[in-house]
């Protein structure tokens, strides 16, 4: 019994791991673009040593940071919905679905929000990506359920549509 709970943690702690290197990743890029106020500031005719250096490099960096990131999430996802399991996990009604859900909406965020590769695209591989794991988990003792594969689209809709929104808001 014991073992099926850690199990449990430890798919959810790698699923959460990611979305937290997502964040910070997001953040620290985000965060870099910001001009500071005061000395060598915007307006500013005289360069100063703290003005931040040219942004066109962190829009390449945060432009180019989509297709690791979906890889590292999509690794995370494979390991983490491919671990046998004696047993399904402890866990309140629906949680899983829900775990689905947000899992691959931060799969299909990074590219979205960049659009590099095409929404559709982005759509129908992630949408693959969910339902080939569904195929494959009965061979690692785990069970293929098609409401996760329904959870793991709608999750896909959603990091699209909160790709889109993002880069409708960064434009303003």
């Amino acid at each position: 019994r014991v073992t099926k709970f850690a199990d449990f943690r430890l798919n959810h702690f790698a699923i959460l791991s990611v979305l937290f290197l997502i964040h910070k990743l997001s953040a620290g890029i985000s965060s870099a673009e910001r001009k500071p106020l005061g000395i060598g500031a915007r307006g500013s005719s005289h360069p100063h040593l703290l003005s931040p250096p040219d942004t066109s490099r962190t829009h390449i960096m945060r432009k180019y940071l989509d297709i690791p990131l979906t890889l590292i999430v999509g690794l995370a996802l494979t390991v983490a919905m491919l671990w046998p399991l004696d047993a399904p996990p402890p866990a309140p009604e629906g949680s899983d679905k829900l775990v689905h859900l947000i899992a691959f909406a931060a799969l299909a965020f990074p590219l979205a929000r960049t659009g590099r590769l095409g929404l559709l695209s982005v759509f129908i591989g992630a949408s693959a990506f969910g339902g080939a794991i569904e195929l494959i988990q009965p061979m690692f003792n785990r069970s293929a359920d098609v409401n996760d594969w329904i959870a793991d689209t709608v999750g896909v809709i959603i990091g699209i549509g909160c790709g889109l929104l993002y880069r409708r808001l960064r434009k303003r």
